[in-house]
């Protein structure tokens, strides 16, 4: 009977959050180019950056990236790794990308280029030939189209060539950044970084002592990164991060506000688990679906059983593109029978019926939804959508007809318009 009252009183705390249901990670796809080239065949070595490369790894690796290591690398094995890391973040619009390059970078002209190991490079303009530029890797990530993409570049030692011009010191701003990105440079523009007098170089170690700090958003991260390197170089050398990137992501978990315990009174796991669900839901409004997954998430390690929970978590991965994901967790909602009401019905049966199209089992949702009497009008429209494709057409113009009865009586416009468009095409 506790048990029974508990649960009661959860649904009517969450009735008085007065959110409608009816709204629009490593769970997300994480993925990582490392790349640490140190032993220069002509330009002598630099005692850090392999080093940097394979600690870097590590760190990302226990951050659930799956990551492509190269060490002392060649032009052609650079490219080749950037090849591959652009098709693995293409893999899915929720994916997550981290490119780290420590190592001898130049610029020219105002380009940017990242030098392979057995680099011979006679003049300033064969540098497009035989090195890396930088924009072809942003190029690249772009056309990824994924969320969210951290270029970190330990790379402003000073021009180790003899050509190089007077003010060609370190690497400028790049001209143009891809939307949803973070770039963060060892040091200033037209500055020179540490190569530092440890195990890593100054940027990179100060930067691995903050990437698994948990409760931090990545950008703030970059920015306590910033702060610690000013500190430990007495301001000889200050980190430039540039910002592309507008939600909240946290690479080694949310924040929590108070430690979920097994001592934890249910009155008080009661409380953090309205709070979480709130905060999912002020994501939503403003579709920072990232943070609606962080908080649905944690909601999950507060009441593993919630099904309100489970949706918003299902419907977070819909919208941040990962369907393959939320398909998945669907599926187990359905196969479970946890299904939190019937706006959460409506809503899967519009995924399988539009992206996922899939009209076995969007017709059975919209079916429920009209055993139910929810949303009518609209549920046996796009059921009549779902026999159409089908090719029911008997029960598509049934249910079409029906759509364009019940949304005349209730005076929905653009419903109406919508079945007479449908039953025109099928004849009728």
């Amino acid at each position: 009977m506790k048990r029974m009252a508990f649960l009661a009183t959860i649904i009517a705390l969450l009735a008085l959050l007065n959110v409608a249901t009816g709204f629009a990670e490593s769970a997300e796809g994480r993925y990582a180019l490392v790349i640490g080239n140190g032993n220069y065949g002509k330009l002598g070595k630099l005692a850090n950056p392999v080093n940097d490369a394979h600690d870097m790894a590590d760190a990302l690796k226990a951050l659930r990236f799956s990551v492509i290591l190269l060490e002392d690398a060649n032009l052609q094995t650079m490219e080749k790794g950037v090849i591959k890391f652009g098709n693995e973040l293409s893999g899915s619009a929720a994916a997550v990308g981290f490119f780290f390059y420590a190592g001898h970078g130049v610029q020219s002209n105002g380009i940017n280029y990242l030098i392979p190991t057995d680099a011979d490079i006679a003049g300033e303009a064969f540098l497009r030939t035989k090195a890396l530029a930088i924009q072809e890797v942003l190029d690249t990530i772009q056309q990824s189209g994924n969320q969210l993409n951290v270029i970190v570049l330990d790379a402003c030692r000073d021009n180790p060539f003899s050509w190089s011009r007077s003010g060609s010191r370190g690497l400028t701003v790049v001209s143009q950044q891809p939307p949803g990105s973070i770039i963060a440079y060892a040091t200033s523009a037209g500055s020179v970084a540490q190569d530092g007098s440890g195990r890593n170089g100054t940027f990179t170690g100060e930067l691995m002592k903050n990437l698994k700090t948990p409760g931090i958003n990545i950008f703030d991260m970059f920015i306590q990164t910033g702060a610690d390197v000013k500190t430990a170089t007495s301001g000889a050398q200050i980190p430039a991060i540039y910002n592309q990137y507008f939600d909240r992501f946290y690479l080694a978990g949310v924040p929590t506000t108070v430690a979920v315990t097994k001592e934890m009174t249910e009155g008080r796991r009661l409380e953090q688990y309205i709070q979480t669900i709130a905060k999912a839901r002020d994501a939503e409004k403003t579709k920072a679906w990232g943070d609606a997954l962080n908080a649905y998430a944690l909601a999950l390690t507060i009441m593993p059983d919630s099904e309100t929970a489970a949706f918003g978590r299902a419907r977070a991965y819909r919208f941040l593109g990962n369907k393959k994901k939320a398909d998945e967790l669907f599926r187990t909602i359905l196969t479970m029978d946890s299904v939190p009401d019937q706006w959460a019905l409506f809503d899967m049966a519009d995924f399988y019926q539009w992206e996922m199209r899939n009209p076995d089992i969007s017709i059975g949702l919209y079916t429920k939804c009209i055993a139910a009497g929810f949303a009518l009008p609209a549920a046996y429209h796009h059921r009549g959508a779902a026999y159409r494709d089908k090719g029911e057409i008997d029960k598509a113009r049934a249910d079409f007809g029906q759509a364009l009865k019940l949304g005349e009586a209730e005076s929905i416009g653009d419903l109406v318009e919508q079945c007479k468009r449908d039953l025109a095409a099928l004849g009728q």
